[in-house]
């Protein structure tokens, strides 16, 4: 099969970088949001049980971000992603879609890194509203809430590391499927360019 990405002219790298862009960033804040709801309810059944279905007070700020965590998260990895597949179009050819299996992606191109990065920013954040909310509530440092405190790390770089390796591949997907459809066309056209043979001539002629 035709590398495609290495096979574009570098002046319609350019084109098929905003085609892409075009079709995938359009669906980045449904894709998060999607995640965000699903995971958000989730969380909130585990992390709220007795209060939703008891008589526990119920806690506003943790349910904003069981939310919002997976909404930013998801919404950054993606494209990190993007952008990572595109650097990979532009720098190195890219990477052959088909020989590459789905953990060989989730565990290369950068994609660990960056959502071990973004996992501890978003975690960071999570884990001091946590802290500060469990203070101000009168619990002291050995009673804080440690499952809680391992979600807000953990969580953000299982979902960067999964939203990571699914943008990548969509991404790297469409670029091939984008750019073998010109070279096709190219082919033909350069066929059709080529001097005719005599007998190609003759066979007009007699026409």
């Amino acid at each position: 099969m035709i590398n495609a990405f290495q096979a574009v002219p570098a002046g319609n790298t350019r084109a098929a970088n905003q085609n892409l862009a075009s079709v995938i960033n359009g669906d980045i804040f449904r894709r998060a949001a999607l995640v965000a709801l699903v995971v958000g309810s989730f969380l909130t059944l585990a992390n709220q049980f007795a209060a939703i279905f008891g008589t526990e007070e119920f806690e506003f700020l943790p349910l904003v971000l069981v939310y919002l965590t997976p909404l930013v998260v998801v919404t950054i990895s993606q494209m990190l992603g993007i952008w990572r597949a595109t650097m990979d179009a532009r720098q190195s050819g890219g990477h052959r879609w088909g020989e590459e299996p789905v953990l060989a992606t989730a565990l290369a191109h950068g994609i660990p890194l960056r959502a071990v990065l973004v996992g501890v920013l978003v975690g960071s954040v999570n884990a001091s509203i946590v802290i500060t909310i469990a203070l101000l509530e009168g619990a002291s440092v050995n009673n804080l809430p440690v499952a809680l405190l391992a979600q807000a790390y953990a969580l953000p770089v299982l979902f960067g590391l999964l939203s990571q390796t699914l943008a990548y591949r969509r991404a790297t997907q469409a670029f091939r499927l984008r750019t073998l459809s010109p070279l096709r066309v190219t082919s033909r056209s350069a066929d059709d360019a080529r001097p005719m043979s005599a007998v190609g001539r003759k066979a007009d002629m007699i026409r």
